[in-house]
């Protein structure tokens, strides 16, 4: 009877520490909106970085629910902001995020590093036309006001 309860009160301590532990998750300040103020026509408008603290569920049909950081990016267009959609951010070892967006004309690979309080966005565009070369791109953006 006593390992019994103390099963029970063991098991009860470890839900408890699983629910508050799930609550106590701070996103890191890299996570929010960037923005290029002075974003010409196909420049990075704005880029949204967001922490998933792991509260999120695993859903089958959205493959990036499962990542830690995902990236949401923006150019301009015309009058307006285009997006190419969302992508899983992978981080290497010196703390520079990488993210890949396969787009209908060209494969955009996105290198994020935060030097200071700016984020250095480079961006190599790989065009599907083999007639166009690469090109690679850099931006400085800063935090989008609240």
């Amino acid at each position: 009877m006593a390992k019994k309860q103390a099963f029970v009160r063991i098991l009860a301590a470890a839900i408890a520490l699983l629910l508050t532990g799930a609550n106590t998750c701070t996103p890191p300040p890299l996570a929010r909106t960037w923005v290029n103020a002075g974003a010409k026509l196909h420049d990075i408008s704005k880029i949204k970085l967001v922490y998933n603290c792991g509260e999120k569920p695993i859903k089958a049909y959205d493959p990036l629910s499962a990542a830690l950081w995902i990236v949401k990016a923006h150019t301009r267009c015309a009058r307006t902001d285009c997006t190419w959609g969302r992508a899983k951010i992978l981080r290497e070892r010196d703390g520079t995020m990488r993210a890949v967006f396969n787009t209908f004309a060209a494969k955009r690979i996105l290198l994020i590093r935060q030097e200071g309080g700016l984020l250095d966005v480079s961006v190599k565009i790989i065009y599907h036309d083999p007639r166009r070369q690469p090109e690679v791109k850099s931006y400085y953006l800063h935090p989008e006001q609240e």
